[in-house]
């Protein structure tokens, strides 16, 4: 989208670009939309599903993808949440938080 930017991830010397990520997301039918917290070792994602589904796939291929993208070992958690987060006054949502 354009004038939005979503930060680039840093594990000390490894940077993830969020396109890493965000492609996976986007390729993932059941996903309506998403929210991606960077964590210690990796990454914590909240997804608002289209219907109860099995998240285990989508977390391997996120796994996957931050592996290839130079993080070693990558720590990943998936869950299906009711709503995502926005801002107070904005309503905007971030997709994509760094630590």
């Amino acid at each position: 989208m354009e004038g939005r930017a979503d930060p680039i991830l840093r594990y000390g010397q490894a940077e993830i670009h969020p396109l890493a990520l965000r492609s996976v997301l986007l390729d993932t039918p059941q996903v309506l939309d998403y929210q991606v917290r960077q964590t210690a070792r990796g990454v914590a994602v909240s997804v608002l599903a289209e219907r109860e589904t099995s998240l285990t796939p989508l977390r391997d291929q996120l796994c996957a993808a931050l592996a290839r993208a130079g993080l070693a070992d990558p720590d990943v958690t998936v869950e299906a949440v009711p709503a995502l987060p926005r801002h107070p006054q904005t309503g905007k949502l971030r997709r994509v938080i760094p630590a």
